[in-house]
């Protein structure tokens, strides 16, 4: 009877002994998985904090581009004036030039003039205008005579003093014109050192560029890098999370308002004008608006991402999970555990957003799933 009692322990520890491996490896596992999702949690919030300071460098790379870009408009302003100061002054030295050649020509004219005149008086002498006046046959033709003399005299003074005002006139433009070809030279001066001016501005625009271009991938890459580790951190939530279970039924709007602006699937990105998939629904509402959980949950995640802005993950059980993105304020945190209805933020413009509105989307075991097929 002893023997059998013997074996019959023995058979029933040969059962016990994979079912309690069995139980030891299943929490292994967990545990193993539990702290996978910590060390990727990590690592999310170490690229997310990368992404946070490569926006920041790029917002500051912006501005200063923005910047060169004012200097950029005031040199070539400045160019430009210069340019037209310059085409002003040829212009007034064609014309100085034009005045200069009339007057030498009537500075001519008037020395060839003066110079007959000054010969026949020298030919004649003094007694030229005596003999005309004593010539006369009478008074009357003596007072006519003593007139012509008169403007005789007169025409060759005003003919003198003409003379010496084209003279004048000629040695003012001579000096004009001096100082209009050094104004232009000074000019050209000027304006050749703006261009070096632009040139050089223009050549750090460009080094400014090629870092932002550069900045950009670097951010695109640790983006991409960030959504990779994003997806194995809910990968392993949804395993650890499996064993929950949804109650069941339809959820309802996470907003008062059931405005949709941009729907489920397909579309044109509206920040990156590419084609992408919209993985939830847009629904249109303002600044502050209280954004409610759509069924009772577990907050699995509640932070900031340069894609989605400040949003929150809720486990519902039997694989599905909500999120609610673009907020400007979050109320919950990760762990707290949240009821259908109510407010755990407030609505915004955070993140690759165009203005305020809220991202709510829906994953099935892992997968995004139409909204309006869960909604009441």
């Amino acid at each position: 009877m002893k023997r059998v009692i013997k074996n019959c322990v023995i058979i029933l520890l040969l059962f016990m002994v994979p079912t309690t491996i069995f139980a030891s490896s299943y929490q292994q596992q967990l545990k193993d998985l539990e702290q996978q999702q910590k060390d990727n949690k990590s690592e999310i919030n170490k690229s997310e904090e990368i992404i946070k300071s490569l926006d920041k460098e790029i917002q500051e790379i912006v501005r200063r581009v923005q910047q060169l870009d004012i200097q950029i408009d005031e040199y070539n302003n400045k160019i430009g004036e210069l340019q037209q100061q310059q085409n002003d002054k040829e212009k007034q030295i064609e014309v100085i030039n034009q005045e200069l050649e009339v007057a030498k020509q009537k500075e001519e004219k008037y020395f060839n003039t003066t110079k007959e005149r000054i010969k026949v008086m020298y030919e004649q002498g003094d007694s030229a205008y005596a003999e005309v006046l004593l010539g006369s046959k009478d008074l009357s033709d003596f007072l006519t005579r003593v007139e012509y003399v008169n403007a005789l005299v007169e025409y060759d003074t005003n003919m003198i003093e003409e003379l010496q005002l084209i003279r004048d006139d000629i040695e003012d433009k001579e000096i004009q014109l001096e100082e209009d070809k050094e104004q232009i030279v000074a000019l050209k001066k000027e304006n050749t050192l703006q261009q070096k001016s632009l040139k050089d501005i223009q050549s750090t625009k460009e080094k400014e560029m090629l870092i932002l271009g550069e900045n950009k991938s670097v951010a695109q890459s640790e983006l991409n890098a960030k959504e990779k580790e994003l997806a194995k951190i809910e990968k392993s939530i949804d395993s650890i999370k499996s064993k929950l279970v949804y109650a069941g039924g339809k959820m309802t709007w996470p907003t008062s308002n059931h405005y949709i602006t941009c729907p489920f699937g397909n579309r044109i990105h509206p920040v990156t004008k590419k084609p992408s998939y919209h993985t939830g629904i847009d629904i249109g509402v303002g600044m502050g608006t209280s954004v409610k959980a759509a069924s009772s949950g577990e907050v699995t995640y509640a932070g900031y991402s340069s894609v989605w802005g400040k949003y929150i993950y809720v486990d519902h059980g039997s694989g599905y999970v909500s999120i609610y993105a673009h907020n400007s304020k979050l109320l919950v945190k990760k762990g707290d555990k949240v009821k259908g209805g109510q407010t755990i933020s407030k609505s915004g413009n955070t993140g690759l957003s165009t203005g305020p509105h809220l991202h709510f989307g829906i994953r099935k075991n892992g997968k995004w799933i139409p909204p309006l097929t869960m909604l009441k």
